[in-house]
């Protein structure tokens, strides 16, 4: 993963290095700018698109190369260099790393948050008060049926049609994270039991929730086909 913090700014220097017309002494033998995009192409394929960060480290990694890619791109702007993917692409890589990076920091901050409640209020982590309302307020039929239209209303908004390419992957992208969020602010609205949260909200929102996510699953399958397919044809010749 902290290839990808290396491999961004030998693009720029690829770039300078071929624009001034000598090497630089001391340096690396020159790498062409189309090989050194190529490069950085592969491993943010393997390494962001590819994986999920399973550790501290790899989270740390994700951030270096978020912070990366903003730093290139202003130094690029400064020059009036090009990047060694479009503007369009840079986005996508940096809002997948992002998601990426808070997929994994919820996990400790909801035990954090749930170590805190057990610490104050027992193994059950809920206050008494909010035992009691739980336990007298269940929902009503009319909740349940207000309920069952938000949630799809919220199905509708997310599988409505994307735009094509990379836009697509970004928008996906954007609608997932809206979805969880409408989705846990429904748990806020109303007392959901387990019988309406299998009924309404893994049956009608998940669904699509996950269709979000298989469209960058899919995308991910064909680019290590591409890959796979070019390093085939690569030891044929």
């Amino acid at each position: 993963m902290h290839r990808l913090a290396v491999l961004r700014p030998l693009c720029g220097c690829a770039r300078r290095r071929r624009i001034s017309g000598s090497d630089i002494e001391g340096a690396e033998p020159l790498v062409t700018q189309l090989e050194a995009s190529e490069r950085y192409q592969e491993a943010v394929a393997e390494w962001v698109l590819g994986e999920r960060p399973e550790t501290a480290d790899a989270v740390l990694a994700l951030t270096e190369f978020v912070g990366v890619i903003a730093a290139d791109k202003l130094v690029g702007d400064a020059l009036r260099e090009v990047g060694p993917v479009s503007e369009e692409k840079d986005a996508l890589h940096q809002i997948i790393a992002f998601e990426a990076i808070g997929e994994w920091l919820s996990g400790p901050a909801q035990r954090e948050w749930l170590d805190r409640r057990q610490a104050a209020y027992g193994p059950s982590g809920m206050a008494p008060q909010e035992t009691r309302v739980a336990e007298a307020t269940p929902i009503t039929a009319a909740q349940l049926a207000e309920l069952r239209a938000l949630a799809e209303a919220l199905a509708a908004d997310n599988s409505a049609p994307l735009p094509a390419g990379d836009a697509g992957l970004i928008e996906a992208e954007r609608r997932h994270r809206e979805s969880r969020r409408r989705c846990h602010a429904l748990y806020d609205q109303f007392n959901i039991n387990p019988e309406a949260e299998d009924e309404i909200i893994i049956a009608i929102i998940d669904p699509t929730e996950d269709a979000l996510l298989n469209i960058r699953r899919e995308d991910r399958a064909c680019r290590a086909g591409r890959r796979h397919g070019q390093a085939s044809a690569s030891h044929g010749r």
